[in-house]
């Protein structure tokens, strides 16, 4: 897992690099506003997947709680009719019904905002640097822009890739140093 993180990473270093050079070349300095424009949606991506992520695992936990519940009033489906108790578990799954739906609702809004960066990132991130590009007093030619966009949005993949790939280096070496210690401990007999 760690050399095809490492891997991973090394190719990422990589294409961006060359991506950048390319880039350069096509429009000079220009380039680094589209590029600045990407770094500071890198910790907005990283927030919003962080909180996609805690959402889930809140709407997992609903659910288990309710498919509980919901296993409970089945295996003792004859007592609660008996006692006329169906309209209290009802209640009560729905409640938590209502906590998973509330959990589902914004974990689905923040999926909406993901796609929408996915979708108008290259768009702002292209008028950025051809803006610039003309601002610096340049002339916008077909070559230029078709080349351009071909290399931003190559970079954008890698750039967006990146908080994930030092956070999968990260838990790795957290996984590696674990593992480590557990080599470290002297094996014990026991004696019956």
């Amino acid at each position: 897992m760690i050399v095809i993180l490492l891997l991973n990473t090394c190719f990422l270093f990589n294409k961006i690099a060359v991506t950048l050079y390319l880039l350069y070349n096509q429009v000079g300095l220009a380039f680094l506003t589209g590029v600045g424009f990407t770094l500071i949606l890198i910790p907005i991506n990283k927030f919003v997947a962080t909180k996609i992520g805690e959402l889930s695992t809140k709407m997992m936990s609903s659910k288990d709680e309710r498919v509980k519940l919901v296993a409970e009033v089945l295996r003792g489906i004859r007592a609660i009719k008996f006692h006329v108790w169906e309209e209290h578990f009802i209640h009560k799954i729905n409640l938590i019904r209502d906590k998973e739906l509330k959990y589902l609702r914004g974990r689905k809004y923040l999926d909406a905002i993901c796609v929408y960066f996915w979708a108008t990132t290259p768009v702002l991130i292209s008028i950025l640097t051809f803006t610039t590009y003309v601002l610096m007093g340049n002339k916008l030619t077909a070559a230029t822009v078709f080349t351009s966009m071909a290399l931003l949005n190559m970079l954008i993949a890698p750039l967006n890739a990146f908080p994930w790939v030092l956070n999968g280096l990260m838990e790795s070496w957290v996984s590696l140093k674990r593992i480590q210690r557990l080599m470290k401990v002297p094996y014990k007999f026991c004696h019956g």
